[in-house]
C-alpha cells in the first residue's frame, strides 16, 4: 500500500487533466490510476502475507511510465513510508522488498468525434426534443464499439435514461425518457434524410 501511494502520486502529478480537452468531451474526472482489485494469498491472521497481487485500470500508452514508476521505487523502496519501527521494506539480511508489473492485454477505449456528422445530428436532435445537451464523457472500455468505430463508423453513444440507476441493483427507466429517445432517434433520420 506504501508503494502504491507513492506511484500514484507520482502518477496525478505527471498526468494532471488536460485542459480544455477534457472540459471539451466533459470528463468529471481526468486520467486516473486505479487499484480496483486486490489478492493475496491465504494465511493465518499473524501472518503478512509474502506477495500480494493488485490488479487495476490505467490508460495503454502509460505502460512506459509505470515502469519507470516502479524501476525508481524498487531502487528506492528503503525511502518508502512505513507504518513503525518494525515495518520495513528491507530486512536485516539485505532481503528488499520489490515491485513488478505485468500488463494484461488492452482494452480498446474509443473517443466520439464531436465534429462529425453524427455527432451535430444528434446534437441537434436532442437539444430539439429534451430541450438541452450535456456531453459528457467515462472512462471504461467499449470492445465492440472501438471495432465499429475502427471500421470507419461514425459511432456516438448515448442515453435518455436516469444516470443515477445505470447499473445499479434494480437498474430501471421512465417510459417518458424512453419516449423522447424515439422522438430523438425520429428526429436524426429526418435529418440525415435532408443531407
Amino acid at each position: 500500500m506504501d508503494a502504491l501511494k507513492s506511484i500514484q502520486l507520482k502518477f496525478y502529478e505527471d498526468f494532471p487533466a488536460v485542459v480544455p480537452q477534457e472540459a471539451d468531451y466533459g470528463f468529471s474526472i481526468p486520467s486516473t490510476m486505479k487499484p480496483t482489485q486486490w489478492s493475496y494469498p491465504e494465511g493465518a491472521i499473524n501472518q503478512i502475507p509474502e506477495k500480494c497481487t493488485i490488479a487495476g485500470d490505467v490508460n495503454s500508452f502509460l505502460r512506459n511510465k509505470l515502469g519507470e514508476y516502479i524501476d525508481y521505487t524498487n531502487a528506492h523502496v528503503e525511502d518508502l513510508a512505513s507504518r513503525g519501527p518494525v515495518s520495513k521494506y528491507v530486512l536485516p539480511d539485505g532481503t528488499r522488498g520489490e515491485l513488478a508489473i505485468i500488463f494484461g492485454d488492452p482494452l480498446p477505449g474509443i473517443a466520439c468525434d464531436l465534429k462529425s456528422l453524427g455527432f451535430k445530428v444528434l446534437y441537434n436532435a436532442t437539444k430539439q426534443v429534451i430541450g438541452e445537451v450535456k456531453p459528457y464523457s467515462l472512462t471504461g472500455s467499449l470492445p465492440l464499439v472501438y471495432d465499429l468505430q475502427k471500421e470507419g463508423y461514425d459511432v456516438q453513444n448515448i442515453g435518455y435514461g436516469l444516470t443515477e440507476t445505470y447499473h445499479a441493483d434494480n437498474e430501471y427507466c421512465n417510459y417518458s425518457d424512453m419516449a423522447n429517445g424515439y422522438k430523438v432517434f425520429a428526429s436524426i433520420i429526418s435529418q440525415l434524410e435532408e443531407v
